[in-house]
């Protein structure tokens, strides 16, 4: 897992003791987020519901998919529903991730493993409703 971890990470460090709170995620639960950390600027729950259901089926092609592949095939779904590319992808983040500031989505979910990440989408949208 570490040598898929730096890679990801390295770009986005200031300090070396950023990688701590940037990959918990990894270690550690990350159901204590409220419900609003979840929820794109200018959208309320039922939006944000809306907005992971709509990309969770692509997540669930993480394994068919290269990360190129998953960003154009979220591009082509922004366009589809008219939802901003990050109104999309922010909420899957924090469901994944528990917070807003995390190594990419895509290669964080191949390191967390897709079903844990499948798991954690679908904690999200209880908390939604």
């Amino acid at each position: 897992m570490l040598n898929g971890l730096i890679p990801i990470v390295k770009e986005r460090l200031k300090l070396l003791s950023d990688i701590v709170p940037m990959t918990a995620f990894l270690f550690s639960d990350i159901s204590g987020y409220a419900a609003e950390d979840l929820f794109p600027k200018k959208k309320d729950a039922a939006a944000t519901l809306e907005l992971i259901q709509a990309g969770k089926p692509l997540i669930e092609k993480l394994s068919e998919l290269d990360d190129d592949q998953l960003e154009e095939a979220f591009k082509a779904l922004s366009e589809e529903t008219g939802f901003k590319l990050g109104d999309l992808l922010a909420p899957l983040r924090v469901a994944v991730t528990g917070s807003r500031i995390s190594p990419p989505l895509f290669a964080s979910i191949r390191l967390l493993g897709l079903e844990t990440a499948l798991e954690r989408i679908d904690a999200a949208m209880k908390k939604l409703g």
